[in-house]
Formats: C-alpha cells, structure tokens, sequence
C-alpha cells in the first residue's frame, strides 16, 4: 500500500508474517471462522491461502472497476468487489459441528435504487455543502487561460507553457529559490480565462505533492534537466517546465532529446556552483525515473515541505491577477507551429529543422550531458 509508506506514523509489515503471527494469536481464542482482509494482488491472495490452510477465505480489494469477482485456492474463496463503492459482498457462512465453515457470497448492488439512510445522508449533505464552499474560493482572475495540452496535445510534456510557467513560478517564489522545477506529466488539467478557483487549483495538481527545497550543483541541474528530455518522444511525464532559467534543446538528440543551452538570466548555468531549486516531492524521491539525488542537501523536505496546490493557491491568492505566458523559457529547436497544429511527435521531429547550426554545435559542447 504506498498510501500508507507515504505516512511515517504508519508502520507496514510484510502480509505473511503478518498473517502467522495473527493466526498463532487466533489458536489461543475460540473463534468459528477466519477471514484474511487484504489489499493486494490474486497471486498473492492466493499464496497466502496455500500457506495458511487455517484460513477460511480471503475478502480483498476490487479488481474491477465494473464487476465483482470470486476465486478459488484449495477449495477456498477470494472476494473482491467491484471498485468505486459500487456494490458490497455480502459473505454467507453455514457452521456445521465438526466440519469446516461452508462459504458462499453475493454482491449487493449500490445505487440510486438503495434507499439512503437519513442520518447519514443529512451529514453527508452537511460535508458536501462545506466542501463545496471551500473549492469554490476565488484564489485571483486568470487575465488568460491556462493551456497545459490537457485533451490536446500533451504540450506540457514537449514545450513551455503557461501553465507550466504559473507552477514553476510558485515553487520557485514560495521557497524564494533561484529555480523552481515542475515536471509536465503532473499539470492535469487547463483553466479558462477568469475566475480562478481552489477546484481549478486542485484539478492541475491533484496528486498532493510536497514542494522540497533542495541545493543542487549546475552539473546535477543539468543532468535533471536532461532526464527530463530522454524519453519527449514518447511525451513522457518527466518533461521540466521551468521558472528562472531558459533552456534550449534538440528533439533528435542522444536518448530522445539533449540539452543545447541552458542559462539562467544572461548566464551560462555553471556545473560547480549550487543552486537552491524548488521541486516536487514525486522528482526528489526519485519518481518518473529522477533517481540522482541520493546524495543531495535537501534544504525542505517532505515530511515539512508544503502541499503543491497550497502553494500555489497562495500565489494567485498574493498575485490578484495572474498574467501566465508563454516567456521563451524553453525552445525546441522545430518549428513550434507545427507541434501545435499537428499534436504529432513524430510528425514534428519530421519536419525537424536548425538554425544557426554551426553556432548551436559549439555551445552543445559546455552543456552535454555524460553519458553512463
């Protein structure tokens, strides 16, 4: 379960030892039946009945959105409903003196035809209503919409844009780093022009990252920078939009993409100088394939680092009105109308075309990544 290792005060233990040690404390207590809850896969579901012959059954988690599903191990049964609350397994256990409990199961359908209970349903009405005033807050008014690629052309995994942008500059000013960093893949959604609201907020960064303030080396940044490029063909999530720095970079390049410059300001990104950078948390554990910081100062990490859609709720909150657009940070060296028109990778690297070649050739030599 990564829901639970994400939060330090839960401990996780293996399932098999877990079992043995529950069920040795079972053989002390008179008890009719023993059932498994578990949230895991049939494999193992069913492993754990091979090793446990003392188990009765197994009711597990949904491994179907649609549909309820019933397994056999030895003869024994492994439960799981349909996903999304949608209906309920309702168990059957006939005892019989001497002989092993017989089990036979059914679902129990959850929809409008199941008459709510009035309690509840008042105090989920009471729960709505509040969350609904709450994700109606308006954080400020988007002077233009917010285009992320979202239904479109996945931009925010290829090229700059401003929604990108607005992210990269809240990490970046919350923290009062000299760069902010988000990867592409986590922006889901786009805004319209207007009102900008708490629900907008949360519907471009839904996953509940942290913000982490870590003092990266240019070389390391660089190499951040470049991870994010190894798989932009195949519109990989780990794309980096960006906030006070520029980068250039050529689609055709070694392992998908490769950086041709890269300066913040006027000024070459140095390999030895640290820089203080705002990123997500899902980057500095090493999700997305970013697995070079296990040596890195982390200045504010997760366990202290603020929620991404609260930072950036109190950046257009400080702002009023958010004037996010495309600035130049990122260039692809292609022409960017066809990107748009098309929303066709390969298509783009097709038409692939170079300016100023002999000039980008010589600075591709300060900023090229090593290779393993």
């Amino acid at each position: 379960m990564v829901s639970t290792l994400q939060d330090s005060s839960v401990k996780q233990l293996d399932l098999f030892e877990s079992a043995r040690a529950a069920l040795a404390n079972l053989k002390t207590q008179k008890v009719d039946i023993r059932i498994a809850l578990t949230q895991t896969t049939l494999t193992e579901n069913e492993r754990l009945l091979r090793e446990f012959p003392e188990l009765d059954g197994v009711l597990s988690e949904e491994r179907s959105e649609t549909e309820s599903t019933e397994n056999f191990a030895d003869g024994r049964p492994i439960l799981s409903p349909c996903g999304n609350l949608s209906c309920l397994i309702r168990l059957h256990i006939q005892l019989e003196q001497g002989r092993r409990p017989a089990l036979s199961a059914g679902a129990l359908v959850v929809d409008a035809s199941v008459e709510a209970d009035s309690v509840l349903f008042d105090l989920e009405k009471s729960y709505s209503n509040a969350l609904e005033y709450k994700l109606s807050e308006t954080l400020g008014t988007l002077e233009v919409a917010l285009d992320a690629g979202v239904l479109g052309n996945s931009a925010s995994r290829f090229e700059e844009t401003n929604a990108g942008n607005l992210i990269a500059d809240a990490f970046r000013a919350h923290h009062k780093a000299d760069i902010g960093i988000m990867n592409g893949g986590g922006i889901c959604a786009n805004a319209p022009k207007g009102r900008f609201t708490l629900r907008e907020a949360l519907s471009l960064l839904p996953f509940g990252n942290q913000v982490c303030l870590v003092a990266l080396k240019g070389e390391l940044l660089l190499r951040v920078l470049g991870h994010g490029l190894a798989r932009v063909a195949k519109r990989s999530g780990a794309f980096c939009q960006v906030s006070g720095l520029s980068y250039t970079y050529d689609p055709e390049g070694p392992g998908g993409g490769r950086i041709i410059e890269a300066r913040i300001g006027d000024a070459d990104i140095r390999p030895e100088r640290y820089y203080r950078v705002a990123l997500p948390s899902l980057i500095l554990s090493g999700g997305d394939g970013f697995t070079m910081f296990e040596k890195t100062l982390i200045l504010d990490g997760s366990a202290t680092a603020p929620k991404d859609v609260a930072v950036l709720a109190d950046y257009c909150r400080k702002l009023g009105r958010v004037d996010s657009r495309i600035e130049g940070r990122i260039t692809v060296l292609s022409s960017s109308a066809d990107t748009r028109k098309t929303g066709n990778w390969g298509e783009l690297l097709g038409r692939f075309v170079v300016r100023n070649s002999k000039k980008i050739e010589s600075q591709s030599l300060n900023y090229r990544l090593k290779e393993n």
